[in-house]
């Protein structure tokens, strides 16, 4: 078993996790015979399997093989053993790599999932900001504004008072909209998402001068989101307007 689990650990190295999980499955097979099911080599070849499966997000088989790992550990380790934190955090990661998978295939209900376990456990930054995002799409603009507040307690401020002014202004709340925009100007006056930000601000209060005149200077910049352009419910009134058809050609 042991053999199995050290080229288990070679391929991993590699980057062959197929070949790793098949000899950690092997080596699982034996430990699973020879000992006792509490007994802590048996916790440590789940831990590694779930940790293969996790590489080639196969993430539910991950998770079981963790949460048997957590309950051999929470039984035959003294409870300030330090590989409890290290298997839960191993836990913890499994969970942020289905939710963020999850998130990029846009499945954002299946990611927000994920990421209510994970803000059940622990306050991080990184989990705080997909939730916010995962709202936003979604269009669930109040939430998102919650995820984004819990976020400014732990996170940088440029960071937050992008998310959080978005959220605002779609949520047609222009005035705390323009709180935020302006401090995230404030900090970063010749990012072009800045005045992309401003665009938004005004073509949702249906200012399609203004609106453009940013657009432009996101442009100027560097803000080259095509696909924002073409997506964003917020450019929805200038559409049909030549010039905002013209920003688009530039930036293609």
């Amino acid at each position: 078993a042991n053999s199995y689990n050290s080229i288990a650990l070679i391929y991993q190295s590699l980057g062959q996790s197929e070949k790793s999980l098949k000899y950690h499955q092997k080596s699982l097979v034996i430990r699973e015979e020879i000992l006792d099911s509490e007994h802590p080599h048996l916790g440590i070849s789940y831990w590694s399997t779930a940790v293969a499966y996790k590489a080639i997000k196969e993430f539910e088989k991950a998770t079981d093989m963790q949460e048997k790992c957590l309950a051999i550990f929470q039984t035959a380790l003294p409870e300030n053993h330090p590989y409890q934190q290290r298997v839960f955090n191993t836990w913890l990661a499994i969970y942020y790599s289905k939710a963020v998978d999850s998130f990029k295939k846009k499945e954002y209900s299946a990611a927000l999932e994920c990421l209510d376990t994970l803000n059940q456990h622990t306050n991080d930054s990184d989990y705080w900001n997909y939730t916010g995002l995962c709202h936003y799409y979604l269009s669930d603009y109040p939430k998102a504004i919650e995820a984004y507040q819990k976020l400014a307690k732990i996170s940088s401020p440029k960071h937050y008072y992008n998310n959080i002014g978005t959220a605002y202004v779609k949520n047609k709340q222009f005035k705390e909209a323009h709180a935020a925009f302006t401090e995230y100007e404030k900090l970063d006056s010749n990012e072009g998402r800045v005045y992309r930000n401003w665009a938004m601000y005004y073509a949702l209060q249906g200012d399609q001068e203004k609106a453009l005149q940013n657009l432009q200077k996101a442009i100027e910049l560097g803000y080259n989101d095509l696909n924002w352009f073409k997506t964003d419910d917020s450019m929805n009134g200038l559409r049909d307007r030549s010039d905002f058809k013209a920003l688009l050609k530039k930036l293609e």
